[in-house]
């Protein structure tokens, strides 16, 4: 790959920097309000703030109120380009499965911990409306909107970024790589049985059983993973 050229570089890491220290949407200035901060040229300027803008730190607006922008990449987004990245390294189901049961462990241990009740009231919401829905007749677009929304509560709780991408990542990869689907297809009391697991550990984390609630975070991959085996989708 051909490298850039050092200016170019240069200017695009003064720009990253001033993105991370502005505010979402605030505005960084004009084209000609960044020539004369930088000193550089306008094609320099140009390639550079691309390099920001593909990195989604950076916006760019034409027009009498246009300019340069404060951006912030998407979580999601950042996790899908990771998912790519992990397919070409042929990243088996087991990797996957043994990287989120350390992760879940991870995340439910800091959140069983936390001290964000706000959070911890948004757990409790979900339990009692997740024991309202009716697990068997669901389908497994609707099974994986559950698990992912029961997921970021628990990244919130956890307040560790880092554990809410990795496990984004691996969700990501998981339900798009792997007929994952097929642990469920024609089988409706495994979505009961997993539902009553993730019932179990919302109410450990939120009664703060630091000892049990990564206890069952093990047990729900455990799970998962002799599910797969049983279809032979571990190899």
């Amino acid at each position: 790959m051909k490298k850039k050229p050092a200016a170019v570089q240069r200017i695009a890491e003064l720009i990253r920097q001033e993105c991370l220290q502005r505010e979402y949407g605030e505005r960084i200035g004009s084209e000609d309000d960044l020539l004369a901060n930088y000193g550089t040229s306008r094609l320099t300027l140009r390639h550079a703030s691309a390099v920001v803008v593909a990195e989604q730190l950076l916006k760019t607006r034409r027009g009498a109120n246009g300019g340069y922008f404060a951006s912030r990449p998407k979580s999601d987004i950042v996790a899908h380009i990771a998912a790519i990245y992990l397919q070409t390294v042929d990243t088996s189901l087991k990797h996957l499965l043994d990287a989120q049961a350390s992760i879940r462990v991870g995340i439910v241990g800091y959140a069983c911990t936390s001290k964000d009740n706000k959070a911890r009231v948004v757990l409790r919401e979900f339990i009692e409306q997740y024991k309202e829905v009716d697990h068997i007749n669901m389908t497994f677009d609707e099974f994986m909107i559950t698990q992912r929304e029961f997921a970021r509560i628990l990244y919130q709780l956890s307040g560790n970024p880092v554990f809410s991408l990795f496990s984004e990542t691996l969700i990501d990869l998981t339900a798009n790589l792997y007929p994952i689907e097929s642990i469920f297809r024609n089988k409706s009391a495994r979505y009961e049985e997993y539902a009553n697991s993730v019932i179990k550990l919302g109410e450990a984390v939120y009664n703060r059983e630091k000892h049990l609630g990564p206890e069952l975070a093990k047990k729900m991959t455990n799970k998962l993973e002799f599910w797969a085996k049983k279809e032979d989708l571990l190899s």
